[in-house]
């Protein structure tokens, strides 16, 4: 014997989706030419508005700036002029017992060789001048 068919019946979660909504919901709406226009008019407004707005921020800072410079102007002409003070001198030796002072000490020192050494290690040093030999590698 062959079994009944069962009716069909609806899952009550099924009842009221729509299926085709996920892909009405990807596509753009269509705008009218009068709509198109309207969106472009507001748009220009709004950067009329910004721009005066803008105007409007650079003339009173334009304004402020030139306030600055004349009341920098006043203050630059009252302005006192700086006075040097006199400052107490130190009473000097005489020019004699200074110059015989210059003169006995630079004797204790010996004369700096002037003459540049080379040997056979090709370096160039000063000389007498210092107690070690300073000396710079010329590659060869």
């Amino acid at each position: 014997m062959a079994t009944p068919i069962s009716p069909r019946h609806t899952r009550t979660k099924n009842a009221t989706q729509h299926p085709g909504q996920v892909l009405l919901e990807g596509q753009r709406k269509r705008r009218t030419n009068a709509q198109i226009e309207e969106d472009k008019r507001r748009a220009r407004e709004k950067q009329a508005v910004q721009d005066a707005v803008a105007q409007q921020g650079i003339s009173r800072i334009a304004s402020i700036e030139a306030a600055m410079e004349v009341e920098q102007a006043v203050q630059a002409m009252k302005v006192k002029p700086v006075k040097p003070k006199p400052k107490p001198v130190k009473k000097k030796q005489s020019a004699k017992g200074a110059a015989s002072n210059l003169t006995s000490e630079s004797s204790h020192e010996p004369p700096a060789k002037s003459i540049v050494e080379g040997g056979d290690n090709h370096t160039m040093g000063l000389g007498n001048a210092d107690t070690k030999d300073i000396g710079i590698n010329c590659g060869r």
